[in-house]
C-alpha cells in the first residue's frame, strides 16, 4: 500500500517536472514577431495646466452633463467639449478644455471637478468666455491605472508578444501593432 502511495506521488511530481519543462520558452535569439509597442504621453505634457482650443468635434464622447444651458460632453482620454444649449433646436460648439486622461468630471456651482490620470482638477466654469484652473491636488487617486496599461489581446494568437512598458518615459496612452525583435514581455 505505501508502494503504491509512493508511486503515485512520483508519477505526480513527473508529470508537473513534464509541464513545467513543456511550458519553457525557447526562442531563438533574433526572435522577431508581430506584437504591440507602447504609445507614451509624457509626464511633463499630462501635468501641463489645462488649455482651451477650439472644439473640433466628438472622437470618443463618454459622460455627458447638463450645466446652465450648456451640456458638458467628456471626450473619453482628452477633455471635455461645452456646446451652447441656449437653444435646444441649434445647439453650438462652443470650445473644448483639453484635460489629459480625463475619464470623469462633476459639477457643483460654478466648479468642474475633473480627473487628469492621477490628479484632481478644479475648474472655475462660472464665466464659460473665462474657463480657468484654479486648483490641482497631485495624485489625489493614487491607484488609478490607465485602461491601456496592457495591449490588447491578440485573439488571432494564443500568445500576445509585447515592448514591455518604461514607466521613464511617460504613461501609456495606447498600443501600435507592429513587428519586435526580441520582445521580452507575453499575455
Amino acid at each position: 500500500m505505501l508502494c503504491m502511495r509512493t508511486k503515485k506521488w512520483v508519477h505526480i511530481a513527473l508529470s508537473i517536472l513534464l509541464l513545467l519543462l513543456l511550458s519553457c520558452n525557447i526562442r531563438p535569439q533574433n526572435f522577431e514577431t508581430e506584437g504591440y509597442k507602447p504609445i507614451y504621453m509624457p509626464y511633463d505634457e499630462l501635468n501641463q495646466p489645462i488649455s482651451t482650443q477650439n472644439s473640433t468635434g466628438l472622437k470618443n464622447p463618454g459622460k455627458i452633463y447638463y450645466y446652465n444651458n450648456y451640456i458638458l460632453v467628456s471626450d473619453n482620454g482628452q477633455g471635455i467639449h461645452i456646446i451652447d444649449n441656449l437653444n435646444p433646436a441649434n445647439p453650438v460648439l462652443k470650445t473644448f478644455i483639453k484635460i489629459p486622461m480625463n475619464k470623469d468630471m462633476a459639477i457643483k456651482n460654478n466648479y468642474l471637478y475633473v480627473d487628469s490620470y492621477k490628479d484632481l482638477v478644479v475648474i472655475d466654469i462660472g464665466d464659460m468666455n473665462n474657463i480657468k484652473e484654479i486648483n490641482r491636488v497631485k495624485d489625489a487617486f493614487p491607484n488609478v491605472e490607465t485602461e491601456n496599461a496592457l495591449p490588447p489581446r491578440d485573439l488571432q494568437s494564443t500568445q500576445t508578444y509585447y515592448e514591455c512598458p518604461d514607466k521613464n518615459k511617460g504613461i501609456v496612452v495606447s498600443w501600435q501593432k507592429t513587428k519586435l525583435k526580441n520582445p521580452k514581455c507575453r499575455l
